[in-house]
């Protein structure tokens, strides 16, 4: 029980510290991406929209990939009345947790688009000011 608890513990701490993980790669494409202020908004706002994107596939795939997974595996043998109702209630708790991220990653994306148009804005006012 003492080695369960301290794994839990290391996965908590690692939770924790998985916000970092794209802050860094959000560092690194500043420090690729320093050759003018466009090419740093190109490089920031592309991948940014990409991972809203790619982040709301999991949001848009659970509930048939769910469903789907309980009606052929675990409860294929428990009656079509329960059944249903456990697939109801089971897509009702992954709500919850699929919520937010769909919010999350509309989020990110609409801050991508924003950054984009920002870019190819802030470009062309720097092309016909010269």
């Amino acid at each position: 029980a003492a080695a369960i608890k301290q794994q839990i513990r290391i996965l908590r701490l690692f939770a924790g510290l998985s916000p970092l993980i794209p802050l860094v790669f959000l560092g690194l494409l500043v420090v690729y991406g320093r050759k003018s202020r466009f090419d740093l908004l190109r490089w920031v706002g592309l991948p940014s929209l990409v991972g809203g994107l790619v982040g709301s596939l999991p949001v848009l795939a659970y509930q048939g990939a769910v469903s789907a997974l309980l009606t052929a595996g675990p409860m294929s043998e428990v009656p079509a009345g329960v059944r249903a109702e456990f697939t109801r209630a089971f897509g009702v708790l992954l709500a919850e947790v699929f919520n937010p991220m769909a919010i999350e990653a509309a989020i990110v994306a609409a801050l991508g688009i924003g950054i984009i148009v920002f870019g190819i804005v802030r470009a062309r006012q720097a092309a016909s000011a010269k």
